[in-house]
């Protein structure tokens, strides 16, 4: 199930919970349908369901539906875009995001700039979709892992792991002996762990800090 759909999914359930109502059915205007194929070792590639699709521009005006699309609007955090700016200057960075590859396409345009006007661009991106997986299955992390060796050639010892989010992150990464770089914002609360948080290599209130912490470290040399 692609992360839009998926959010979707979610949106309709909560607000018939909110009203003391049943969930949508499984065979519902929400209901996916997932297709694997043989390629990219598990790669799962999804269809959205007949009736989405025969409604069209109908489906736009669906509250659920919309929510689900509207990751591509999500503002991203104001030190972010600089901090990747200055981190890929001395670091290969790469993603792998527990979304859909068109969910992610409108993010990772916003962070790195319209083509004509590039600001910086990551070395590689992985999605859920890509792995066939979401994080924090192991699947996931292990997907990443052997493509950055293969496409990079960064071996998984040379790999720090960056991320708000201690549950699907952080943890999981560190447990497999990875570096980790737990981004502690103030008020995030998803997959947060203190406890587990607090074993991360390093520990950074924002992305912003670790880029200046890395500036630090450079023009000390």
């Amino acid at each position: 199930m692609r992360y839009s759909e998926l959010l979707a999914r979610v949106h309709a359930e909560l607000e018939a919970r909110l009203h003391g109502k049943a969930g949508p059915p499984e065979g519902g205007e929400h209901a996916v349908t997932m297709k694997t194929t043989a390629s990219e070792a598990g790669t799962t590639a999804v269809g959205t369901s007949a009736s989405a699709e025969a409604a069209g521009g109908a489906a736009e005006a669906d509250p659920h539906t919309a929510f689900g699309r509207s990751i591509a609007s999500w503002p991203v955090f104001p030190d972010t875009v600089p901090a990747l700016e200055y981190l890929s200057k001395h670091l290969k960075l790469t993603v792998l995001s527990n979304v859909d590859r068109a969910s992610f396409a409108a993010t990772q345009r916003a962070l790195e700039g319209p083509p004509e006007a590039q600001r910086f661009a990551f070395a590689a991106v992985y999605t859920a979709e890509d792995a066939g997986a979401y994080k924090p299955d192991p699947r996931a992390r292990e997907y990443a892992l052997r493509r950055i060796e293969q496409e990079l050639g960064v071996k998984r010892e040379e790999v720090l792991v960056v991320a708000n989010s201690v549950f699907h992150d952080v943890a999981p990464s560190r447990q497999i002996g990875l570096g980790t770089a737990w981004i502690q914002r103030q008020g995030s609360v998803i997959g947060h762990d203190e406890v587990e948080g607090s074993k991360a290599t390093f520990r950074f209130g924002t992305l912003g800090e670790m880029a200046e912490a890395l500036k630090r470290e450079v023009e000390s040399h």
